[in-house]
């Protein structure tokens, strides 16, 4: 029963696309043939980027048994959609047929969640409204020495600073690098930048923070006990 959570709903997120290519991929998936399925949502995802053709990658790679990589594919899914709960149910069966002692977490925290839920534009258009609001708070304050406009600023100064933190975090989410996977079984870690090898490993499903030093060619990663690591590139998979 559970690996039909694998397939469930395949085709209500089908629905909402009406390329026929993207439909051929979902019948390709719903009868298994994951091969098949996944050279289509790879050229599907090299034209563009999708929460859809993200989370169905993630399915063939399930069926496959590519459990790493399907964990990957379903968390990059989720740095688009990141409360969807059908992507979560999947991560978390991947995640636990993997390491069944071992309970998966989320990549992003609550907060992080809330603000990622509201769009770009639904956060552009609240910084507006309330910069005006509070314009208009500071105008009417001064102009009519109003001594109320203390409380008033006190409770819109900090909704509009949140406001202004939730359009910045919104709009650099997406093009922001901040995790990675190993796109084979185990890969070498090292305790410089292209220098010696680390007794620490990448394991396959298990998510690494990169942190900001990382460049193109290596990335600079936290290990679980916080230490700095270097991996190349081409050996792990970005999100």
């Amino acid at each position: 029963m559970k690996e039909l959570v694998y397939i469930t709903l395949i085709f209500f997120i089908g629905h909402s696309f009406g390329q026929s290519r993207f439909d051929e991929g979902v019948q390709l998936l719903h009868e298994r043939k994951w091969d098949k399925a996944l050279l289509i949502f790879e050229e599907l995802s090299d034209s563009s980027s999708s929460v859809a053709v993200d989370y169905n990658m993630g399915l063939c790679y399930a069926g496959q048994e590519d459990l790493n990589s399907a964990i990957y594919f379903f968390e990059r899914a989720l740095k688009e959609d990141p409360s969807n709960n059908m992507i979560i149910e999947n991560v978390i069966l991947a995640y636990s047929k993997l390491y069944p002692d071992e309970y998966w977490t989320h990549p992003y925290g609550g907060i992080d969640r809330m603000i990622l839920s509201i769009s770009v534009s639904g956060w552009l258009i609240l910084s507006v409204v309330f910069s005006l609001l509070l314009a208009w708070i500071i105008f009417s304050g001064i102009l009519h020495a109003d001594k109320r406009v203390g409380w008033r600023l006190a409770l819109t100064i900090p909704l509009w600073v949140f406001i202004l933190y939730g359009s910045y975090t919104s709009i650099t989410h997406q093009s922001s690098e901040y995790f990675c996977f190993p796109k084979q079984d185990i890969v070498t870690t090292h305790l410089t930048k292209g220098g010696l090898a680390s007794e620490e490993k990448l394991l396959p499903g298990k998510r690494h923070r990169i942190d900001i030093a990382s460049d193109e060619e290596w990335l600079c990663i936290e290990d679980p006990s916080k230490q700095l690591l270097w991996v190349k590139r081409e050996d792990v998979y970005v999100y």
